[in-house]
C-alpha cells in the first residue's frame, strides 16, 4: 500500500536514486549525468513543509517516489502564490498511478501552502507527463521553443529517437505485465531472460544514439 509523508534528509539517498533513474531517457530533467546525495544535501534543507514541501511516496518502507514544490522565479516576493510542482517516481513503479497519486495529493495541499497557481514544466516528448496533467485540469499557457538539447542530437532525429524508445519500453512493459498476470510465457527464468533482453535492446540502442534529444521545447501548465 502507498503512503504519502513528508521526506526527512534520510529520504534523501533515495530519493537521488530515483532522480537518476530518469535521466537516462532524457524525457523528465535536463540533467545529462548523475547527481550525488552531497550535491543534494543544501537543495533538500531549502524545502520548508508549511510553504513548499517535499514528499515521498512509500511502499513497506521503500522510497519510490518523491513530490516536491518550489519557489517560482527566484523566490521574488510578488511571486509566492505561485509554485513549480516537480515529481518523479521509481522506474519499476511507474505506470502503476503512483505519480498521479503524487500529483493530486499535493495540488489537493496547496490552499494551505498558499499556493494558486501550480506550475508543470516538462519536454514536449514527455507524453506521460502530459496526459496527467490534462487529467488534473491543467491548461497549456506557454511553449518554450529550442531551449534545451540534453544529448546533442539534430533536431530532425528527435522523433525517430522518441519512437525507437517508446518501442524498447514497450516491450519491457509487455514482460512486466505478462510477470504480474502469470500467463503463459514459461518457467521464471524464460521470463527473467526475456525482460533482461527486452532492457540491453534498449539500452544498446541508447548507447549508440547517446540517447534523445529534449524536443526543442516544453510546456508550461497552470491550475489555479
Amino acid at each position: 500500500m502507498i503512503t504519502i509523508r513528508d521526506a526527512n534528509e534520510a529520504d534523501l539517498p533515495a530519493i537521488v536514486d530515483i532522480y537518476n533513474q530518469s535521466i537516462p531517457s532524457g524525457r523528465a530533467t535536463a540533467d545529462t549525468r548523475p547527481v550525488s546525495v552531497t550535491d543534494r544535501v543544501e537543495w533538500f534543507r531549502q524545502f520548508d513543509p508549511a510553504r513548499r514541501p517535499i514528499w515521498v511516496a512509500e511502499d513497506e518502507g521503500r522510497v519510490v517516489g518523491c513530490v516536491y514544490l518550489t519557489w517560482f522565479y527566484h523566490a521574488r516576493p510578488a511571486y509566492d502564490k505561485t509554485a513549480e510542482i516537480s515529481t518523479y517516481v521509481a522506474t519499476d513503479y511507474q505506470r502503476k498511478g503512483v505519480g498521479t497519486l503524487l500529483k493530486t495529493k499535493m495540488i489537493e495541499a496547496c490552499p494551505r501552502l498558499g499556493v494558486e497557481n501550480v506550475i508543470s514544466m516538462y519536454f514536449d516528448h514527455n507524453e506521460p507527463t502530459e496526459k496527467v496533467n490534462q487529467r488534473l485540469g491543467f491548461k497549456v499557457v506557454g511553449h518554450l521553443p529550442e531551449i534545451a538539447d540534453v544529448f546533442g542530437i539534430s533536431p530532425e532525429e528527435v522523433q525517430a529517437a522518441v519512437d525507437d524508445i517508446a518501442e524498447h519500453e514497450d516491450e519491457v512493459w509487455e514482460v512486466h505485465r505478462q510477470i504480474e498476470e502469470r500467463n503463459a510465457l514459461g518457467n521464471p527464468s524464460d521470463v527473467e531472460g526475456k525482460l533482461a533482453q527486452a532492457r540491453a535492446k534498449r539500452l544498446a540502442w541508447l548507447a549508440e544514439k547517446q540517447k534523445e534529444h529534449s524536443l526543442e521545447a516544453c510546456r508550461v501548465g497552470n491550475r489555479a
